[in-house]
């Protein structure tokens, strides 16, 4: 097989990833430097990152129901809460695949498979995620126009919506992005907040 892919399924990196490491120079092969993309190994073959020898593992595939006012990242340099003082401590190193901002909650995928991350995440995939979205403040007709303009919800999912003076509606969202970044223009354009994200769907 080729060796950003043996390093994919040693949990090192994603496919693309690996790729960088070889490019520069941190992949040794048998003792050997190796440079070349498309390098071929087998199992029995020594290979090292950085010195350190690696070798495929079994996956793990973790499904967190990630709860409001936790950071999607390893650590954080003011000391705020990660995901990952939610996890056992007896998991191997598990790579988040995708984020949620730190006020939204829901479904987050954490594995070692740096493969199955990678086609989750590459946009050339087209992979979408569901959120339920809560927006609170002056909706109704504003928001109703901006559908009518583009701007799709995907199955509006709230009564409220049926009345102009509404000042709450749950939408099932559906995009190709992370969280809520996609809704940060549009709601900045009415008196409108988003009060809570929740990611409970990935892939169709």
């Amino acid at each position: 097989m080729r060796l950003n892919r043996f390093l994919a399924l040693a949990g090192i990196s994603s496919r693309r990833g690996a790729e960088e490491y070889i490019r520069r120079g941190r992949v040794t092969v048998n003792g050997e430097l190796k440079t070349d993309l498309a390098t071929q190994v087998a199992f029995s073959d020594q290979v090292r990152v950085d010195g350190k020898v690696v070798r495929t593992q079994e996956f793990v595939y973790l499904l967190l129901n990630k709860p409001a006012d936790f950071l999607t990242t390893r650590s954080d340099e003011r000391s705020r809460k990660t995901i990952y003082q939610l996890l056992p401590g007896d998991l191997p190193n598990l790579a988040h695949v995708g984020r949620l901002d730190k006020e939204s909650e829901g479904l987050l995928l954490l594995t070692n498979d740096g493969d199955l991350a990678f086609r989750i995440t590459h946009p050339k995939f087209k992979l979408e995620k569901e959120y339920l979205v809560t927006l609170t403040g002056n909706l109704g007709l504003k928001i109703r126009r901006k559908r009518k303009r583009g701007f799709i919800f995907q199955r509006a999912a709230h009564d409220l919506m049926r009345s102009s003076k509404s000042t709450r509606a749950r939408f099932e969202w559906c995009s190709r992005k992370d969280s809520n970044d996609r809704f940060a223009g549009f709601l900045r354009r009415l008196d409108t907040k988003l009060s809570a994200c929740s990611a409970f769907g990935l892939g169709r």
